[in-house]
Protein backbone atom coordinates (compact mmCIF):
# COMPACT_ATOMS: atom_id res chain seq x y z
CA UNK A 1 0.00 0.00 0.00
CA UNK A 2 1.37 3.39 -0.66
CA UNK A 3 2.11 4.28 3.11
CA UNK A 4 4.14 1.58 3.38
CA UNK A 5 5.75 2.47 0.01
CA UNK A 6 6.68 5.39 1.39
CA UNK A 7 7.89 4.19 4.66
CA UNK A 8 9.84 1.90 3.10
CA UNK A 9 11.92 4.53 0.66
CA UNK A 10 12.26 7.05 3.98
CA UNK A 11 13.74 4.18 5.62
CA UNK A 12 16.06 3.32 2.31
CA UNK A 13 16.78 7.14 2.04
CA UNK A 14 18.14 7.27 5.71
CA UNK A 15 20.34 4.26 5.40
CA UNK A 16 21.79 5.34 2.35
CA UNK A 17 22.33 8.60 3.77
CA UNK A 18 23.62 6.95 6.78
CA UNK A 19 26.07 4.67 4.45
CA UNK A 20 27.69 7.50 2.79
CA UNK A 21 28.35 9.01 6.20
CA UNK A 22 30.34 5.58 7.12
CA UNK A 23 32.42 6.59 3.79
CA UNK A 24 30.82 3.75 1.56
CA UNK A 25 29.13 4.01 -1.69
CA UNK A 26 25.76 2.85 -1.85
CA UNK A 27 23.84 2.30 -4.91
CA UNK A 28 20.11 2.38 -4.46
CA UNK A 29 17.73 -0.23 -6.88
CA UNK A 30 20.63 -1.04 -9.18
CA UNK A 31 20.13 -4.53 -11.44
CA UNK A 32 21.46 -7.41 -10.82
CA UNK A 33 21.87 -9.94 -14.30
CA UNK A 34 21.68 -13.44 -13.57
CA UNK A 35 22.38 -16.54 -15.55
CA UNK A 36 19.95 -19.63 -16.00
CA UNK A 37 21.69 -21.00 -12.13
CA UNK A 38 20.54 -17.90 -10.85
CA UNK A 39 24.20 -16.79 -10.12
CA UNK A 40 25.07 -12.69 -10.72
CA UNK A 41 26.78 -12.32 -13.89
CA UNK A 42 29.43 -9.28 -14.34
CA UNK A 43 29.30 -5.80 -12.22
CA UNK A 44 25.68 -4.43 -10.88
CA UNK A 45 24.30 -1.82 -13.19
CA UNK A 46 22.40 1.63 -12.90
CA UNK A 47 19.75 -0.29 -15.43
CA UNK A 48 19.42 -2.74 -18.06
CA UNK A 49 18.60 -1.96 -21.35
CA UNK A 50 15.01 -2.67 -23.13
CA UNK A 51 16.29 -5.52 -25.13
CA UNK A 52 17.53 -7.30 -22.42
CA UNK A 53 13.89 -6.73 -20.63
CA UNK A 54 12.37 -7.84 -23.97
CA UNK A 55 14.40 -11.15 -23.84
CA UNK A 56 13.16 -11.68 -20.31
CA UNK A 57 16.68 -11.28 -19.14
CA UNK A 58 17.08 -12.47 -15.64
CA UNK A 59 17.86 -9.72 -13.02
CA UNK A 60 17.06 -8.52 -9.44
CA UNK A 61 16.83 -5.37 -8.41
CA UNK A 62 18.11 -5.12 -4.14
CA UNK A 63 16.86 -1.93 -2.39
CA UNK A 64 20.65 -0.79 -1.39
CA UNK A 65 24.11 -2.51 -2.64
CA UNK A 66 28.08 -1.25 -1.91
CA UNK A 67 31.31 -2.67 -2.86
CA UNK A 68 33.31 -3.15 0.97
CA UNK A 69 35.73 -6.30 0.66
CA UNK A 70 32.49 -7.69 -1.63
CA UNK A 71 29.56 -6.97 -2.75
CA UNK A 72 26.55 -6.42 0.00
CA UNK A 73 23.20 -6.59 -0.57
CA UNK A 74 20.93 -5.17 1.79
CA UNK A 75 16.91 -5.63 1.42
CA UNK A 76 14.97 -3.77 3.61
CA UNK A 77 11.63 -6.08 3.88
CA UNK A 78 8.25 -4.53 5.02
CA UNK A 79 5.09 -6.58 6.66
CA UNK A 80 4.36 -7.15 2.89
CA UNK A 81 7.65 -9.40 2.60
CA UNK A 82 6.14 -11.46 5.93
CA UNK A 83 3.16 -12.64 3.84
CA UNK A 84 4.12 -12.92 0.51
CA UNK A 85 7.18 -15.56 1.71
CA UNK A 86 7.52 -17.65 -1.01
CA UNK A 87 8.55 -15.01 -3.44
CA UNK A 88 11.02 -13.28 -0.28
CA UNK A 89 12.56 -16.88 0.22
CA UNK A 90 13.06 -17.49 -3.30
CA UNK A 91 15.42 -13.92 -3.29
CA UNK A 92 16.75 -15.07 0.02
CA UNK A 93 18.13 -18.09 -2.03
CA UNK A 94 19.52 -16.42 -4.82
CA UNK A 95 21.68 -13.47 -2.88
CA UNK A 96 22.80 -16.68 -0.27
CA UNK A 97 24.20 -18.80 -3.01
CA UNK A 98 26.08 -15.74 -4.62
CA UNK A 99 29.61 -14.76 -3.51
CA UNK A 100 28.15 -11.91 -1.62
CA UNK A 101 27.20 -10.39 1.65
CA UNK A 102 23.59 -10.77 1.90
CA UNK A 103 22.13 -8.55 4.39
CA UNK A 104 18.00 -8.48 5.80
CA UNK A 105 16.35 -5.25 7.93
CA UNK A 106 12.70 -5.76 8.71
CA UNK A 107 11.31 -2.51 9.08
CA UNK A 108 8.42 -3.89 11.60
CA UNK A 109 8.47 -6.38 14.63
CA UNK A 110 5.67 -7.95 15.91
CA UNK A 111 4.50 -6.73 19.44
CA UNK A 112 1.78 -8.87 21.44
CA UNK A 113 0.39 -10.28 18.25
CA UNK A 114 0.12 -6.42 15.99
CA UNK A 115 2.69 -5.01 13.90
CA UNK A 116 4.74 -2.35 14.97
CA UNK A 117 7.09 -0.38 12.65
CA UNK A 118 11.05 -0.36 13.88
CA UNK A 119 12.24 3.41 14.47
CA UNK A 120 14.85 4.79 11.60
CA UNK A 121 17.47 4.76 14.94
CA UNK A 122 16.61 1.40 15.73
CA UNK A 123 17.00 0.05 11.99
CA UNK A 124 20.30 1.88 11.38
CA UNK A 125 21.19 0.73 14.77
CA UNK A 126 20.33 -3.19 13.44
CA UNK A 127 21.69 -2.56 10.31
CA UNK A 128 25.56 -1.33 11.81
CA UNK A 129 25.40 -4.39 14.20
CA UNK A 130 24.80 -6.84 10.93
CA UNK A 131 27.28 -5.13 8.99
CA UNK A 132 30.33 -5.36 11.97
CA UNK A 133 29.24 -9.11 12.26
CA UNK A 134 29.58 -10.09 8.70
Amino acid sequence: NREETQHHLKICIAIESHLIKKGLLPKREWYLVLDQEDRIVGLPRYEITQAERLRRERYRCPDILWWNDGLYILEVDGYVHYVKSSKTEKRNEIYKNNNCHFIIIDTFELVNGKVKNKSIENIIKELDDKINNE
